[in-house]
């Protein structure tokens, strides 16, 4: 098994570090944590992704978070 560090996953993704510590922290993306160091299987990440893909179910979202999600990003008080 092979595990990518989140620079290497960046680099692969188009998607920040930032980015991925958040999904890590708040949408429970599967990582290693060895140290200090967050590593990922690329399959595992992969599986994880699917759904973010257009035409995923709906039913599976929850707007409320989407909405505290997007006031956070533009650092409002929820």
């Amino acid at each position: 098994m092979k595990l990518l560090d989140l620079k290497s996953l960046a680099e692969q993704t188009s998607l920040s570090i930032y980015t991925l510590r958040k999904y890590i922290k708040q949408d429970n993306m599967p990582c290693y944590v060895v140290g200090k160091k967050y590593l990922v299987d690329p399959d595992e990440f992969k599986t994880w992704f699917e759904r973010f893909k257009k035409g995923y179910n709906i039913q599976h979202l929850n707007p409320e978070k989407l909405f505290e999600d997007s006031l956070q990003s533009l650092n409002f008080k929820t």
